[in-house]
């Protein structure tokens, strides 16, 4: 791969030494980067796409992977890009609020997961343990955590903890949670307190996304089935049937969820390329678009080959080419905000300031962000004190509202889930062991007690089970103590 020089483009700009011709030049190397990489790794992905037939389940599904693949013909055959553009990013909201909606429905059924389970014991009583104490079980817990050394899969194991504990406090404990969680973004970005509102939001079953009720239909219905349930009320085998169809859900839910997944991912690549015009002297782009325009052939014949096998040399001499890139997009994207820290924006050009946004949106599309906002402001909104109070009332009268006639044991699963959202209050061992054994000597029926518990254990089992699996990142070095 050739040596890129934008890290030297960025020291000159800092330091004032002929600015706009180094700027220009970064600009222009990041610029061949971003296609380089969008057209190699959309390629591979179509290949992919092409060879798993199931991936495609419904009709919904099925409409925007047409749409994405006549996206991919007209950047192969159009003239006009700005036409092609407009429609990559029509695609891309499309696709935006289907998953979206996919997941809503994902945190509304984990709400009534939550139900059923804190039902368990009603029709399968778990034996007691001689020796149990809630006690020593936190500190089961507080061990396993200690020895979980990545320190972002530890805080989800936290988050999820949580939301998978017994709910047994009042109103008022809850929503001083929710007030402390809040106070930590004073100071911060607007766009982070955003996202928190978001989550605790969907969570809890607030928000409602355009299309909830007609994307897809079949899902909604079993929604509604979920809401409408009379828990107090259930026979054995209506708990069975509705544990079933609940795991049926949630599996589909996850199926559709990576196709879309896939989709985005594609189409954000097809959209870097449309924003650019792309410059084909490359070999790699010439090779990737050879493949592309191959498989996309194969979609319309009447008797398709293995594209793998007829494209075997072309996608071999790709190998090696996307894990660098990749690697120096994230950097290069670093490097951008520090220009734009550092230069002020009304000393751009329209022409610069237009590249700039063009290039961090690049950087954003091809990372694991698939769904980041586009149209960013780049001045950056800091939160105050009063921001905080006037989100934390119009929440609290919103969660009071969807708490209306809800059955009690529905209300609960919606506080544990907004709680797991809120870790910073559980910022160390301590705090966390304190709230676990709390939690639990709430329960007034042991047995119901050990249902809580046999779910945890399932749950850490699980993160045991991706720790087996063999992983090239490293850990952090963090403090194992520090849960923040």
């Amino acid at each position: 791969m050739k040596k890129m020089n934008y890290k030297k483009y960025e020291r000159n700009i800092v330091k004032n030494n002929n600015p706009q011709k180094n700027l220009q030049a970064m600009f222009e190397e990041m610029k061949q980067a971003a296609l380089e990489l969008a057209y190699t790794q959309s390629c591979y992905e179509i290949v992919g796409l092409a060879m798993d037939e199931k991936m495609m389940e419904d009709d919904e599904t099925i409409s925007l992977n047409q749409k994405m693949l006549q996206l991919a013909r007209m950047l192969l055959c159009s003239q006009d890009n700005q036409e092609t553009y407009q429609y990559a990013l029509s695609l891309r909201t499309q696709l935006k609020q289907h998953m979206d909606c996919l997941l809503t429905f994902s945190d509304r059924f984990s709400i009534y997961c939550y139900v059923l389970e804190s039902m368990h014991f009603y029709f399968h009583p778990m034996q007691s343990e001689s020796d149990y104490s809630d006690q020593k079980f936190a500190k089961e817990i507080i061990v396993q955590l200690a020895a979980q050394k990545d320190t972002s899969v530890m805080k989800l194991m936290v988050m999820d903890i949580i939301k998978s504990l017994p709910v047994r406090m009042t109103k008022v404990k809850f929503y001083e949670h929710i007030s402390d969680g809040l106070s930590v973004y004073i100071g911060s970005e607007r766009s982070s307190l955003k996202d928190f509102l978001y989550q605790v939001k969907s969570a809890s079953g607030i928000y409602v996304p355009e299309g909830f009720e007609t994307f897809f239909p079949e899902i909604f219905q079993y929604y509604k089935s979920f809401e409408e349930m009379d828990y107090a009320k259930l026979s054995e085998d209506d708990y069975a049937k509705a544990t079933m169809t609940m795991n049926e859900c949630l599996d589909y839910i996850t199926r559709l969820m990576d196709a879309y997944h896939i989709l985005s991912t594609i189409t954000n690549e097809l959209t870097v390329i449309a924003s650019f015009e792309p410059n084909l002297e490359n070999p790699s782009l010439s090779i990737a678009k050879k493949i592309m325009q191959y498989t996309l052939q194969q979609y319309d014949a009447t008797e398709p080959v293995d594209v793998v096998d007829a494209l075997r040399d072309e996608l071999v001499s790709l190998e090696g080419v996307q894990e660098p890139l990749a690697q120096e997009l994230y950097e290069m994207s670093s490097s951008l905000e520090t220009i734009q820290n550092c230069f002020y924006w009304d000393e751009m050009s329209n022409t610069e300031q237009q590249m700039l946004q063009k290039l961090l949106n690049a950087c954003d599309m091809l990372s694991v962000n698939n769904y980041s906002e586009l149209d960013r402001t780049m001045e950056k909104q800091i939160v105050q004190k009063e921001d905080v109070l006037e989100e934390f009332s119009l929440l609290q009268r919103e969660l009071e509202e969807v708490f209306q006639n809800k059955q009690k044991c529905v209300v609960r699963a919606m506080m544990a889930a907004v709680l797991g959202y809120i870790p910073s209050h559980f910022s160390n061992t301590k705090a966390l062991e304190d709230y676990i054994v709390s939690s639990l000597s709430g329960c007034s029926k042991k047995e119901e007690k050990m249902s809580f518990v046999a779910s945890i254990r399932n749950l850490l089992y699980d993160y045991e089970e991706m720790d087996e699996q063999p992983s090239d990142e490293a850990g952090d070095d963090e403090d194992e103590d520090d849960f923040s």
